[in-house]
C-alpha cells in the first residue's frame, strides 16, 4: 500500500509537538526537527490549528496540543472495543454449544469479564464472586494468568495467593507455576471441580494482528457434561471461534491497557 507522504509529514509534525514540553515549539523548530521548509511546516500547524488539534500562544506563536486531540482521546474504549469484536463470535459459540461462554480481558494485572453468556440448560454455571481469587480455578482466568509478563504473573501471584476451593484446586505457588507452563505449551486452559465442584471449562486465547493475547474466551459448563467427546468439540469450538475473532483484524489499539 504506498504511503501518502503529505500524511506522513503532517502526523510527525504533530508527534513532535506533542513530545515537547508545556512550553511547545515554534514554526522554525518545527521545520528544522523534521526537514520541512517553514512554509511547509506553518501551513501544516496552521491546519492543525484550524481543526484545534493545534493550540498557538498568541505571545510566542508557539504551539501546543489542542482541546480535540483531548475529545478524541475520551472517546477510546479499548475494552469496549474489543468487546464488540469479540460479541458475534461468542454469541455463535453460545448458539452452538448451549453452554455458558465468557470473554475476559487482561488489563496490566487485572482480569476484566467483557462477555458472559449463560446457558440456558436447568443444569448452568453463573459468574463467580471475586475474580481476582477466582482466576486460580478459571479456565479464562489460568489463561490470562500464563500470557502475563514474567514480572507481572509474580507480582499478581504475590499479591493475590491462590487458595484452596476444592480438593482439586490450585493451591500453591509451585503447582500454579507448573500449570502456567502447560497452559503455555498446549495454548490452551482447562479447569475440573478447581473453583467449584462439579463445575468444568475450557478457554483458549484471542490474539490480534501481531499474536499478542488480547483476551481469553472460554466455555464453562457442569462436569457431568464434560466428558471426553464434549471437551474435544468445545475446544475444536473454542478455537474456530477465536480464529474468527483474529480474522475481524483485532487491532493492538484495543489492548492499549495492557502491558506486554
Amino acid at each position: 500500500m504506498p504511503e501518502l507522504h503529505t500524511l506522513i509529514k503532517s502526523l510527525n509534525l504533530l508527534e513532535t509537538v506533542a513530545a515537547q514540553d508545556v512550553q511547545g515549539i515554534g514554526t522554525r523548530e518545527l521545520a528544522r526537527q523534521l526537514g520541512l521548509n517553514i512554509a511547509t511546516a506553518h501551513n501544516i500547524a496552521m491546519t492543525f490549528k484550524a481543526r484545534g488539534y493545534l493550540d498557538q500562544s498568541v505571545e510566542s506563536k508557539r504551539f501546543t496540543l489542542g482541546p480535540r486531540l483531548s475529545q478524541l482521546a475520551a472517546s477510546f474504549r479499548p475494552a469496549e472495543s474489543l468487546r464488540r469484536a469479540c460479541l458475534p463470535a461468542a454469541q455463535e459459540l453460545f448458539e452452538q454449544l448451549k453452554e455458558t461462554v465468557m470473554v475476559v480481558m487482561l488489563e496490566g494485572n487485572r482480569m476484566s469479564p467483557l462477555i458472559n453468556l449463560e446457558s440456558p440448560q436447568a443444569l448452568t454455571v453463573r459468574d463467580s464472586g471475586d475474580f481476582a481469587l477466582a482466576v486460580y480455578g478459571m479456565a479464562t482466568g489460568k489463561l490470562l494468568l500464563a500470557a502475563m509478563p514474567e514480572p507481572f504473573f509474580e507480582a499478581y501471584l504475590k499479591d493475590h495467593p491462590p487458595e484452596k476451593f476444592t480438593p482439586r484446586s490450585l493451591c500453591d505457588a509451585r503447582s500454579v507455576r507448573e500449570e502456567m507452563a502447560r497452559i503455555r505449551r498446549q495454548d490452551y486452559a482447562m479447569t475440573r471441580d478447581e473453583l467449584c465442584e462439579g463445575v468444568s471449562a475450557l478457554a483458549v486465547p484471542v490474539r490480534d494482528a501481531s499474536q499478542r493475547i488480547v483476551a481469553a474466551l472460554g466455555v464453562s459448563a457442569p462436569t457431568m457434561r464434560f466428558n471426553k467427546v464434549r471437551e474435544r468439540q468445545i475446544l475444536d469450538a473454542l478455537r474456530k471461534a477465536a480464529a474468527r475473532i483474529q480474522s475481524t483484524k483485532v487491532s493492538s489499539a484495543s489492548v492499549a491497557a495492557m502491558i506486554h
